[in-house]
């Protein structure tokens, strides 16, 4: 009974805490407008993870539904299921000329209330597409700068030659002017399908874009499989408490089952894996860096 109780407890408290949640919020002060955080005087793209407040827990729908829902309604901080957006810089050359960006996604109008209570989609909300941008390079730069000091930032930077540096700033730039650009898309999205995409597809597409090597993302790579049973449809209702009481709501689906596969980058372990990481079992030269309380990974690929 206790198990049943708790999670009714929470969903009848949860359009309060997320009203209450919503207007504490705190904002971040984008005044300074720093112009960048490194001068490598090189060809390099980086990745930059800010992890959640309390973990992403994945090892069942019931732990995900449960984190998502301690991220959100318990923490003032403004990454509630962490981020990453890619810094690229570019040296010019005799057809190309100095090329900076800073690129991140985020999402409009996510009514997931309206799609857990009114829809009545379950974890369809994982795979919804919603109106969304891409955030400026002033406002990423100042909050870079900001959580670099707290330590709420890692980064994985990849130096990288000049070709394909031009070759993945060629991408962000079409993926600017693309139709994906004003979606947020769930997990089950790509941005090449021109459907949109969240941080972490629009990050793993440039990771994609050019020869790097994957030898430290697949750390980070995660893939579930999630029951059909708990996903609905415009056809399909799955309320709150259809999920509540499904028996696959206490774990993933096998292979056997009907389920739809998602395959994505787990945020808060890449935050975790760029500090922890073993160096010597990397092949590309690389090093390790503190900058205040942050980490960043170095990885030089120039000769690759």
């Amino acid at each position: 009974m206790k198990k049943i109780f708790i999670p009714l407890l929470a969903l009848l408290l949860l359009p309060g805490i997320l009203f209450v949640s919503y207007q504490l919020m705190p904002s971040i002060d984008y005044s300074s407008k720093p112009t960048k955080l490194n001068n490598y005087n090189t060809n390099r793209i980086s990745f930059h993870f800010y992890a959640s407040p309390y973990g992403v827990n994945w090892d069942s729908p019931k732990a995900l539904f449960g984190s998502v829902f301690s991220n959100f309604f318990f923490s003032k901080k403004n990454r509630k299921l962490g981020h990453v957006n890619v810094e690229i810089e570019c040296l010019g050359n005799k057809t190309e000329s100095n090329f900076y960006d800073l690129i991140g996604a985020y999402g409009k109008e996510m009514n997931n209330l309206k799609n857990l209570f009114v829809k009545e989609i379950g974890f369809g909300v994982m795979l919804t597409r919603y109106k969304g941008g891409l955030e400026t390079i002033e406002e990423n730069l100042e909050e870079m700068n900001i959580k670099q000091k707290t330590g709420e930032v890692r980064t994985l930077t990849y130096f990288i030659n000049n070709q394909s540096c031009h070759q993945a700033a060629n991408y962000i730039r079409h993926y600017r002017q693309s139709i994906s650009a004003n979606y947020y898309a769930g997990l089950n999205y790509h941005p090449k399908t021109n459907e949109g995409a969240g941080c972490a597809k629009l990050a793993e597409s440039i990771h994609q874009s050019i020869n790097l090597p994957n030898e430290i993302v697949t750390k980070w790579e995660r893939k579930i499989l999630v029951p059909k049973s708990l996903v609905g449809t415009e056809n399909k209702k799955v309320s709150v408490l259809n999920m509540l009481f499904d028996d696959n709501f206490h774990r993933w689906a096998n292979p056997n089952e009907e389920n739809l596969s998602i395959q994505f980058w787990d945020l808060d372990l890449a935050f975790e894996k760029i500090k922890s990481l073993d160096l010597k079992k990397i092949e590309s030269p690389s090093k390790r860096v503190q900058k205040e309380k942050s980490f960043e990974l170095i990885i030089d690929t120039r000769k690759v």
